[in-house]
């Protein structure tokens, strides 16, 4: 099966996920009390409106900081641990790390359901992503290995988001831009070809560029100050239409 080494592995190349996860869920603890009073005073559409909008604005913001340190991980763990033994696992790691991206689409969704007492529905939904997760992960570890067991946390994070989507629809149909599923299917779609742009800029660079030379932090410097500048325009315009279905909440 896996060798005790691969453990150390995992550990490294999962650090910078395991924090952000960490931090994201006491984050997002913050909004609890307004689901309650969201649906209280404006119904359960209103609700629905509110974290489905308010979750793309925070799922752009999280994707100009996941971006950026996705693009400096190798270079990152490589000063860290003195070499760069663990490069070829890298990029399970960067992986993992952006598709907190594609999950935040859902975590406020997810968290107004559980506040609106849907825990049994919920539960029976973890516990199917978790066997899926777990099932993958042997399959895919006898062909990737420690790689493979990330892999199958990257399905479970990816089949989340459109299993919570279809859950909230019986509880919570929003109205914020009548483009109904198709909202969240687009920002679900661009969340994850802008998770592989990632991945495959990194690569080239990576490729590129021998360890930390001054060429290679001078190149990621300037594409990490050109995705905030895109995401910064992106962000503005869904902040802009964002504003309508939020603004009147707080």
């Amino acid at each position: 099966f896996l060798d005790v080494r691969f453990v150390v592995v995992y550990a490294i190349i999962t650090k910078p996920y395991q924090i952000l996860k960490s931090l994201l869920s006491k984050a997002y603890v913050i909004f609890q009390p307004h689901y309650v009073r969201i649906k209280s005073k404006f119904g359960y559409s209103r609700l629905g409106s509110f974290v489905k909008e308010t979750g793309k604005v925070s799922s752009i913001i999280l994707a100009a900081a996941v971006g950026v340190a996705a693009l400096w991980l190798p270079m990152a763990i490589e000063l860290w641990i003195g070499s760069d033994v663990y490069a070829e696992y890298v990029i399970y790691g960067q992986l993992v790390l952006m598709m907190t991206i594609v999950r935040s689409l859902t975590t406020m969704t997810f968290q107004a359901m559980y506040i609106l007492g849907e825990t049994k529905s919920l539960f029976r939904l973890e516990t199917v992503l978790v066997g899926i997760n777990f099932v993958s992960s042997l399959v895919l570890v006898q062909f990737f290995g420690v790689g493979g067991v990330i892999l199958g946390t990257v399905a479970q994070l990816l089949l989340s988001v459109p299993a919570i989507e279809r859950m909230s629809q019986k509880k919570l149909r929003g109205q914020t831009n009548n483009s109904g599923d198709w909202g969240v299917t687009s920002s679900y779609l661009f969340a994850v070809a802008y998770s592989l742009m990632i991945l495959c800029a990194s690569w080239q660079i990576e490729s590129s560029f021998v360890s930390t030379s001054p060429a290679k932090i001078l190149t990621l410097t300037i594409g990490s100050i050109t995705l905030l500048g895109i995401l910064a325009l992106i962000f503005y315009k869904w902040l802009l239409k964002s504003k309508r279905a939020t603004s009147h909440y707080f």
